[in-house]
């Protein structure tokens, strides 16, 4: 059961684990990892060829970790707010 499309760049990275996932017992996650180009993943660069088997993607980092939310919203705000000031 998909439970959240993840893309690299930046944009939705983070997935935050429900509370009721919370409890203290053993569980276990898959990860799908599926790797395009970005126009897919033709041979020679075009987009409408079989794919090529012959190419390989690495995954880079993969991190698991408790966030604390009040410390990453006041580091938001802190970003927010010095943005601010960058402008002028």
């Amino acid at each position: 059961m998909p439970l959240q499309g993840l893309t690299g760049g930046g944009e939705r990275i983070e997935w935050v684990l429900p509370k009721e996932w919370r409890d203290g017992k053993e569980h276990i996650f898959y990860v799908e990892m599926a790797c395009n180009g970005m126009f897919g993943v033709g041979r020679h660069g075009e987009s409408i060829q079989p794919p090529d088997m012959g190419r390989y993607f690495r995954l880079k980092k993969v991190e698991v970790v408790a966030v604390r939310l009040e410390a990453r919203k006041l580091r938001t705000d802190f970003w927010v707010i010095s943005g601010m000031f960058r402008i002028y």
